[in-house]
């Protein structure tokens, strides 16, 4: 199987991802970091509704006249654009989480673009809506310009260049575990810290040094425990990704691959994966089992069998996901600390390296 083309697909639809829920924003707001999750969250989901709709999101918006003055009359999708764009720009907010945090090229292009096009939301007069009106759609369109020039699209494959290679050492590592075991039980789950005073949640400021070692002896005891031979869970490879989320704090998403001769329910194997976690956290562990949702497109757990090429495919999909770019961990991680780890290739014990020739 050809590495490249089965990762075609999926490497495709990787260029813009929404980050969270937007969630509504205040008038005029300065980035600290008590709301840099929120900023970025709502930069992103904005950035992909001027993409989507080819910078035309706020052509149809008008100011009305009300006992207060002037406001703004938007559809929902220009009001998350707007919010976005009240921002400051011009704060230390900006250049102090610029510092620390690898931004996007899209968080960065939302805010430098400010400098070219100046405008403002605030109406006194006719006049004034009328000049904002005109002044946010040249923001809006420069900026859709921008984010479709040959430069920007240099700086985007370079912000997500770690990211691909990822997934594609990924992507081999599936295949290489099924040409040792023909069939695999695939569990995915998520593991994090429980208890609103635990510190490995806590997300006060974003200094670099709030990275918790801690964390890494956690991960490091899990999969020793998986990996001797007298445990009672078989498994035969993993992928794992560290991130860092605005209520979770610290947390790892987990994909494991259990010998599938030996295990047939992925979700009791997820609850027994989580509770060795909370055994090796010492009662700190908390997990989520990820349960197969009807409206999810992609499941990527279960039963997969190397011939199975549709299911191989649905894994990969989800396998992108512990490989895609995370906003916040790098803020966390002192130097160059890994966020993502995966498992070696190894034979399960008392079966021959390579597949069965038939079904």
């Amino acid at each position: 199987m050809n590495d490249d083309s089965a990762c075609a697909d999926v490497l495709q639809g990787r260029k813009v991802e929404l980050a969270w829920n937007h969630e509504t924003l205040n008038d005029e707001w300065v980035i600290h970091p008590s709301n840099m999750f929120g900023a970025v969250a709502a930069i992103i989901r904005a950035t992909s509704l001027i993409l989507e709709t080819k910078g035309e999101v706020l052509a149809k918006i008008q100011y009305a006249v009300s006992d207060t003055g002037f406001h703004i009359v938007s559809s929902k999708r220009a009001e998350i654009v707007v919010e976005a764009m009240r921002v400051s720009a011009y704060e230390s907010g900006y250049e102090e989480m610029k510092s620390v945090i690898k931004l996007s090229p899209y968080v960065h292009a939302f805010f430098e673009l400010r400098s070219e096009f100046k405008y403002s939301f605030k109406a006194y007069s006719k006049a004034d809506a009328d000049n904002n009106v005109k002044d946010v759609n040249a923001y809006v369109r420069g900026l859709y310009a921008h984010l479709n020039s040959g430069e920007f699209k240099k700086a985007e494959r370079n912000h997500r260049r770690a990211s691909d290679k990822n997934f594609r050492s990924t992507s081999k590592y599936i295949d290489d575990i099924l040409k040792c075991c023909s069939r695999l039980l695939v569990v995915r789950v998520d593991l994090g810290y429980s208890g609103e005073e635990n510190d490995l949640i806590s997300h006060e400021g974003y200094e670099v040094h709030s990275y918790h070692p801690e964390i890494c002896e956690h991960r490091k005891s899990l999969f020793k425990a998986l990996s001797k031979k007298d445990s009672p869970i078989f498994m035969v490879g993993y992928a794992c990704k560290l991130e860092y989320g605005i209520r979770k704090g610290f947390h790892f998403h987990v994909m494991l691959f259990l010998d599938g001769s030996k295990h047939r329910e992925h979700l009791t194997m997820g609850i027994r994966v989580g509770e060795l976690w909370q055994q090796v956290t010492c009662g700190k562990g908390h997990y989520w089992n990820c349960v197969p949702r009807p409206w999810h497109n992609v499941d990527g757990t279960g039963r997969l069998d190397y011939y199975d090429l549709e299911k191989l495919k649905e894994v990969k999909e989800a396998a992108s996901y512990l490989t895609k770019i995370d906003r916040w961990v790098r803020a966390y991680l002192p130097g160059d600390k890994r966020s993502f780890y995966k498992g070696v290739v190894k034979t399960v014990p008392g079966q021959k390296g390579g597949r069965p020739r038939a079904k």
